[in-house]
């Protein structure tokens, strides 16, 4: 995510929807008895109430209940149509399925298999964020340590290249919430976040998160430490899309609680722009990577995000007092005011 810069020219604002995962080799055989996870691809037996009868559909897992091991999904086979297409249909949830039910039911899918290289470099770029930065990128100390950050990322790229890579546009890993680890973006390190507003006397960026949904929306939410504590959090919500080829994606900011008001005013809208990008997954850590220039021999910085667990973003909040929905104002619905986090 880059600081709220212009959008290249080459661009458009698209009405946004998602797209369906292409559909990939089976993954071991019927019954394998292997635990299923959110986020993993499977395809699913549809009633089309038809002259189709009933037909595989690809599809994710979206939850999974924990004693019972049956799950939810998210089917997708027929919203990469375009909507004028007769058979066009909207993502939709089906379930729920249970273990004992694979191969009658539903079927395990994997995408391309990532090499050992590849594993090994989303775990360099993964130690490169956790172990050298203290803010995400941010701060003097961390700029620092900018070129071990892009050296990871530049080697996670060619192992990736190493196989065909899945457009980031028809990748059904990208919805869901991301929180970036690591950047060396200047743009970004010079306001101290996303909005500016962690310069403040005081106040540093705590949690950069952004979430996607299904339908094409992202929301970003910048929670900033005062003194530390992670109290005030700035959220922009909008709209994210793809260029022409699926692998450089853009968001649209349309509205924002800034600084305490709730649809600030003063924010006039904002877009940002990543080119590159793609997701890669090892030992149960998925990232999202991308540049903020389409040319890579320009330096303009690289942004790393990590995909959060089912609920994870949502304890985060919580624990923190902060907001589930909206920006830290007076009057939002979800989130306990000054007076009422004061100890008793």
């Amino acid at each position: 995510m880059i600081a709220l810069l212009p959008l290249a020219s080459s661009f458009a604002v698209p009405a946004v929807r998602r797209t369906a995962p292409v559909l990939m080799q089976l993954q071991g055989a019927a019954g394998s008895g292997a635990s299923i996870s959110v986020g993993d691809p499977v395809r699913v037996l549809i009633d089309t109430e038809d002259e189709q009868g009933e037909v595989w559909a690809a599809s994710t897992v979206l939850t999974v209940d924990k004693s019972s091991g049956e799950f939810m999904v998210l089917v997708t086979e027929w919203n990469a149509l375009d909507p004028s297409d007769p058979t066009y249909e909207a993502a939709f949830e089906e379930g729920p399925f249970s273990p004992d039910e694979e191969g009658d039911e539903w079927e395990r899918v994997k995408g391309i298999t990532g090499s050992p290289d590849e594993a090994a470099a989303v775990a360099s770029v993964s130690a490169a964020c956790l172990s050298s930065f203290k803010q995400v990128g941010l701060s003097t100390e961390d700029r620092r340590n900018w070129p071990e950050l892009e050296a990871a990322v530049e080697s996670l790229y060619e192992a990736v290249r190493a196989r065909p890579a899945e457009p980031i546009a028809v990748d059904a890993r990208l919805v869901g919430d991301w929180e970036l680890i690591g950047c060396t973006s200047p743009a970004l390190a010079q306001k101290k976040g996303l909005t500016g507003l962690g310069s403040a006397p005081f106040t540093q960026l705590s949690k950069l998160h952004f979430s996607f949904t299904t339908e094409g929306r992202v929301t970003a939410r910048e929670t900033l430490a005062f003194f530390g504590k992670p109290v005030i959090l700035n959220e922009l919500r909008g709209t994210v899309g793809f260029s022409e080829n699926g692998m450089a994606m853009q968001e649209d900011y349309g509205q924002a609680d800034l600084g305490g008001q709730a649809n600030s005013p003063a924010f006039a809208g904002a877009e940002a722009t990543l080119y590159d990008c793609l997701i890669a997954s090892a030992d149960g850590l998925t990232l999202r990577v991308g540049r903020t220039s389409p040319d890579s021999t320009t330096f303009k910085g690289v942004f790393v995000y990590r995909k959060l667990r089912p609920a994870e973003l949502a304890t985060y909040l919580d624990e923190n007092m902060l907001p589930s929905d909206g920006g830290t104002y007076l009057g939002n619905p979800t989130w306990k005011g000054p007076v009422e986090r004061a100890p008793e």
